[in-house]
């Protein structure tokens, strides 16, 4: 009996070990970090700032997103630069990785109070940077790191409930067979290439190009980053209209407890801006972007298979805008 126990004993303490540091496979693609929060909104921005500076991270961008309808609740989402952050996902998969080299946080309010998640990147990594198991402990232990940063300045309830779509892999099938799937470096389209122009004059010309363009959807531009020594550049843009659209589409999405709010939407705010990334070499520079359909279902897929379908030409439509921003910019003068 002596050795059946204790066999027992050392089989089962590895897998309790194991399960004790494991992530789930099952990850939402936001997370909340607390909610509800004890102070006021503005409160919550200040302290927020605060905690960003002291973990010397960047604010590339801090923004109210455009609430659907005459909805008076507010999102106000945060871009965050993290350069060994950064460094390491460029490394992990330079093709890839800045389409998510920067961390999305969403402060936000409701009915219920105010709020704090942040995209996930459990479940947003092992999409982008294409595979599935390797980088798990990379990216849970990243979210943990942000986590802690964003609670400690914070008074209110800690919370690590997930929303968004709920996945259990990295790889993103096609609704209904045909719509948005596939793997995610095959979804990264070249928009324009340009000979003998640099990363700073691009970025000079599409920032005059956002501006004198006078669209559907009234695109500007959020932040613009330079990493020279990757010879890289990101910008990342928004609308109003897309937000307020975006918002009222995917309504309260996987989380059936928002379905009576007067605007749920805002609670997928770090979903934007949408990003152009811009590499250069000695004869010119490249504009890449993710398929805005892609992308849409990245961040909305829990709006349903019937919000897509029922609104399948707004990324389409998006993305002509963007492609007409970039060949304005860029054309032979």
């Amino acid at each position: 009996m002596k050795n059946i126990f204790i066999f027992v004993l050392f089989s089962v303490l590895p897998f309790s070990v194991w399960s004790q540091n494991a992530v789930e496979e099952d990850q939402g693609v936001y997370e909340y970090v607390v909610s509800p929060a004890k102070m006021s909104f503005p409160q919550a921005v200040t302290a927020l700032q605060k905690s960003f500076a002291q973990a010397n991270l960047r604010i590339l961008s801090s923004s109210i997103s455009k609430s659907p309808g005459n909805c008076n609740f507010k999102a106000n989402v945060f871009i965050l630069y993290d350069s060994l952050y950064a460094e390491q996902l460029l490394k992990l998969n330079p093709a890839t990785a800045p389409f998510a080299l920067f961390d999305r946080i969403n402060l936000f309010e409701d009915e219920n109070g105010i709020h704090l998640s942040l995209v996930n990147p459990d479940n947003i990594l092992r999409t982008i940077l294409m595979d599935d198991s390797k980088y798990i402990q990379f990216a849970e232990t990243h979210k943990q790191r942000l986590r802690k940063i964003i609670s400690s300045g914070m008074d209110g309830l800690i919370s690590h409930k997930q929303y968004g779509e709920i996945r259990d892999e990295g790889y993103i099938g096609r609704t209904m067979g045909i719509m948005a799937g596939g793997d995610f470096n095959k979804k990264i389209e070249t928009i324009a290439y340009r000979q003998g122009v640099s990363i700073n004059q691009a970025l000079m010309a599409i920032n005059a190009s956002i501006k004198g363009h006078s669209g559907k959807w009234q695109i500007e531009e959020k932040y613009h980053f330079i990493l020279p020594e990757k010879s890289l550049a990101i910008i990342g843009f928004s609308s109003p209209l897309i937000e307020s659209t975006s918002f009222d589409i995917v309504q309260e999405g996987s989380d059936d407890s928002r379905e009576d709010f007067k605007c749920p939407g805002i609670a997928h705010a770090a979903a934007y801006p949408f990003q152009i990334v811009i590499t250069a070499s000695d004869s010119g520079v490249q504009i890449k972007m993710v398929e805005a359909m892609y992308r849409m279902k990245l961040f909305f897929e829990d709006a349903g298979m019937m919000a897509f379908a029922k609104n399948m030409t707004m990324p389409g439509s998006i993305q002509d805008e963007v492609e007409s921003i970039i060949t304005e910019a860029l054309k032979e003068k």
